[in-house]
């Protein structure tokens, strides 16, 4: 690159070399992000193994919800709606919908049923 007139330094960006620069990426701040939230004490509220445990998106990681509060079981695997959403979006772009076997008529139709699950009930 040097030959090129391209300098490229040797050393790590100073915002690298700052301690805890990164720190804040690590940190949750756990709260039920369903839109209508059933806990008593509170979004921020939670005990593990019980009905309010925790469950974070399997996908972002970053929003949850109480165990009650989506009808969830101890094992259940949990989705938030921007995820299901954009997984939706991918499915139905990457597969003609004749051609996905999941006993339904369509991938539309499989997202929508997946969706309802993760939604709130209107």
């Amino acid at each position: 690159m040097k030959r090129m007139g391209i300098n490229i330094p040797r050393r790590k960006p100073s915002w690298e070399t700052e301690p805890n620069a990164f720190s804040d990426l690590c940190l949750q701040e756990p709260s039920c992000n369903v839109e209508i939230c059933q806990c008593p004490d509170g979004r921020d509220h939670f005990r593990v193994r019980s009905k309010w445990a925790l469950v974070l998106c399997e996908e972002c990681g970053v929003k949850g919800t109480h165990r009650l509060c989506s009808s969830l079981n101890e094992e259940s695997p949990w989705l938030c709606q921007e995820c299901m959403e954009t997984l939706c979006r991918q499915i139905e772009a990457a597969t003609p919908s004749d051609q996905v076997d999941v006993g339904m008529a369509s991938t539309s139709e499989a997202c929508r049923h997946a969706l309802k699950r993760t939604l709130p009930p209107e």
